[in-house]
Order: structure tokens, then sequence, then C-alpha cells
């Protein structure tokens, strides 16, 4: 490879400390790579004649709150998973007027943001008590209640679809909140049963699983239905 050919390049160099003398180098030019075991000592005088530039450090956006795992690009392109423990919370029906307190099971959400915008959003119910026993063969369930695509868990924004617009890393909780604090209606809820399909293993309507719900402090997770995915394969892993 010519002198000309190695501007623009990336270099690797790797030295193994059972054989201190030689390393392996790697030279990537676009598409192209090359390697070659060379001595030390004409390693150090490569790098003597590279031009020195100061490492760019710069500050991350603050991670949201139970942040599982993070590929990230810029503050504009990242993909995120956030792990949100099971409460009671507040839930609007059909009208804001019309709420009540429902508990929540364990849920993990997922956002894929592209230019700023987020091109994909999906929320699961989850069995693991924590985001750190997640796994990546870990199954995830369908979110038992509305605004929500079962078996893929998309979220419907509706009228919030503003919400996914111009967001950054930091933006992410305010988005779940938007989740939480929605209007639900029955549009994707299915009435469930023990032969699968539904929401949720009940054979009842969304409006009467509510009401069941109203009555209880803790989410029942025998009622979950499995959404048939894994953590790694939602998550495109």
């Amino acid at each position: 490879m010519s002198e000309r050919e190695l501007l623009g390049s990336t270099l690797f160099a790797e030295v193994d400390l059972f054989k201190p003398d030689v390393a392996k180098v790697k030279v990537k030019s676009g598409t192209t790579q090359y390697q070659k075991t060379i001595k030390v000592e004409d390693l150090v005088c490569i790098l003597k004649g590279c031009k020195e530039e100061p490492m760019k450090i710069e500050k991350m956006p603050r991670a949201p709150q139970g942040m599982v795992d993070l590929w990230y690009g810029q503050d504009t392109d990242f993909r995120v998973s956030i792990f949100v423990p099971g409460d009671l919370r507040p839930t609007a029906y059909l009208s804001a007027k019309n709420e009540k307190m429902l508990p929540y099971p364990n849920l993990l959400f997922m956002f894929k943001v592209e230019g700023g915008n987020i091109s994909r959003s999906s929320v699961f119910a989850v069995k693991v008590s924590r985001a750190r026993a997640l796994q990546d063969d870990t199954k995830l369930y369908k979110f038992p209640y509305g605004n929500v695509w079962g078996d893929s868990g998309s979220i419907c924004w509706g009228s919030n679809s503003g919400a996914v617009r111009h967001k950054s890393l930091s933006d992410m909780e305010g988005v779940i909140a938007t989740f939480f604090n929605a209007v639900m209606n029955n549009d994707l809820y299915k009435p469930g049963g023990l032969n699968g399909g539904g929401t949720v293993t009940l054979n009842c309507s969304l409006e009467e699983l509510l009401s069941k719900m109203s009555q209880e402090d803790v989410f029942p997770d025998k009622i979950l239905m499995e959404a048939g995915v894994t953590y790694s394969k939602a998550m495109g892993m």
C-alpha cells in the first residue's frame, strides 16, 4: 500500500505480550482492509511520522432512568431500551375525566431514533424484576392494555404524535411519561383466552379488564400473554 493510499485510512495495531517484538497491523481504507505482521521497531517508525491530533471528547447527554442498553451514533441517531418497574398509575379510559388507578407490570420500552425523530417505538411487559436481570433470550410479553399493537409492541401515539419528533436521548423519560398520560381506547385491545391471540389470557373486554385491575394493587403476571419474541430479537440485535 503506497503512502498516498494510506492517507485517510485507519490503522489498528495489536502487540502480543508473548511476542513483544512483532505487531499485527490492520489498515482500513473504505471497504478495503490490509493486514500484515511487522516488527515493533518498524511500527514505531511509522507512528513517528504520523500527525498527532488531540482526542475530541464530548459530553454524552444524560441517560434516562432505567436504561438497559444503548447503541449510540450521535444524539440524533441511537437505539435505546429502558426498563420501567411495575407500579400503580392513574390511567384515563376513553376520556380524560374517566380515570382510575391501575397496576402495571414491569415494562420494557424500546426506541430507535433517526435524524432526531423516533422512527420506532415499542413497549412490552417482562417478568424479570430488574433491568440487570434482562438477557438476550428473555421472553417478552404483550402490553396488557390499549394503545399498543400486541404482537409487535408498537406504540400508537394518536394525537400525541408530536411526542416522537425532535427527540434526543435525554428526552426519553418525557416520551415515556407522554405514553402513560395518553387516554386509552379499545382500538388495539383484543379479548384473549388460553388459546392465545389476545392481549391478555383473560377473555374479557378492555373495559372489563380495567375494572378488574382497578381492584388490584399489583399487576398479576399470570395473565400476561407471550409476544413470541425475545429481548434481542425485538431490539434487532
